[in-house]
């Protein structure tokens, strides 16, 4: 746990600004601040199971980025399971709890949601995607931390950019087809 304390204090910076990046996407009445999000992460990083080292800074970064996307979905969750227990949105699926909010932004369980169905289809990709757009890494950086060429990273990024924009287009369109057909769905 010191070695990672130390790496997380060294990395401080670079953390602190790829949650800055990631709450931009947000909507702007997040209640979560960036120093909360890389908080967070390190606590989940320092109790995980798995105590092996990290091979390299570049392999610390992708992990952070993978814990800070679960902390955002977590609290996404969490604040969506209150807003149910207060009968707002009681029986809604999280999609269209989330869709029918004014402030929206960017919809975390959405993309929670489109990166798991890719896991399903490409493991790797899913992870190449999770780096690059909740780390904020270069392919280069992202080749490095999975130990792979940079061809297949590349390759890996563009099928994956591909199959989540297909599949959040896809929920966009569930959403809209939902309200245009008084609640029900249009399938």
């Amino acid at each position: 746990m010191r070695r990672l304390s130390v790496a997380f204090e060294a990395m401080y910076p670079q953390l602190r600004a790829m949650a800055a990046s990631l709450m931009r996407r947000e909507r702007s009445s997040h209640t979560l601040q960036p120093t909360a999000v890389v908080s967070e992460a390190f606590l989940r990083l320092a109790t995980r199971d798995n105590d092996a080292p990290f091979e390299s800074e570049s392999h610390l970064l992708a992990y952070t980025a993978t814990t800070m996307r679960t902390v955002l979905v977590d609290h996404a969750r969490k604040r969506l399971s209150k807003k149910r227990g207060r009968g707002a949105n009681r029986g809604a699926t999280p999609l269209e709890a989330i869709a029918t909010e004014a402030d929206s932004g960017i919809n975390i369980l959405e993309i929670d949601d489109a990166l798991k169905t890719l896991e399903a289809a490409d493991a790797r990709a899913a992870r190449v995607v999770e780096a690059r757009v909740f780390g904020g890494l270069t392919i280069e950086e992202v080749a490095e931390a999975m130990q792979l060429s940079l061809s297949s990273v590349s390759r890996d990024w563009r099928f994956g950019r591909a199959f989540l924009s297909e599949q959040l287009s896809d929920a966009d369109e569930r959403v809209i087809g939902a309200e245009s057909s008084g609640g029900e769905s249009a399938a």
